[in-house]
C-alpha cells in the first residue's frame, strides 16, 4: 500500500519505511474513512467535529472499518485454535 499524506506531524519516525506511532483512535478512524474513499467504498463511520467527536458506524457498508473487539480477540486466538499463543504453542515460533 502506498503511503497517503506521510507520517503525523507528532511522530518521531518521519521517514516512509518507519512505522507510524503517536496515532489515536480517532486518526484510525479517519484513516479507514479515507481508504474507503480512495477505493471507491462507503465511508463506515460517521464522526462529528471537535477534539473528541462522536463516531458512530454502519455495518451495513462495505468500505474499510476497525476491528470490533470480538473479532480481535478472535483473530488473537488464532481463529479459535486451541494454541497457547496465536498461531503456536510454542512463544518462539510467534516471538
Amino acid at each position: 500500500m502506498t503511503c497517503i499524506g506521510g507520517s503525523p506531524s507528532r511522530s518521531r519516525f518521519q521517514a516512509s519505511s518507519r512505522p507510524v506511532e503517536s496515532v489515536s483512535w480517532y486518526d484510525a478512524v479517519r484513516f479507514c474513512n479515507l481508504l474507503s474513499r480512495k477505493a471507491g467504498l462507503d465511508e463506515v463511520y460517521q464522526i462529528g467535529h471537535g477534539q473528541e467527536p462522536r463516531v458512530s458506524w454502519d455495518p451495513s457498508r462495505n468500505g474499510y472499518r476497525l476491528p470490533t473487539e470480538a473479532e480481535w480477540e478472535y483473530a488473537g486466538r488464532s481463529g479459535g485454535d486451541a494454541y497457547r499463543y496465536a498461531g503456536s504453542d510454542d512463544i518462539d515460533e510467534v516471538a
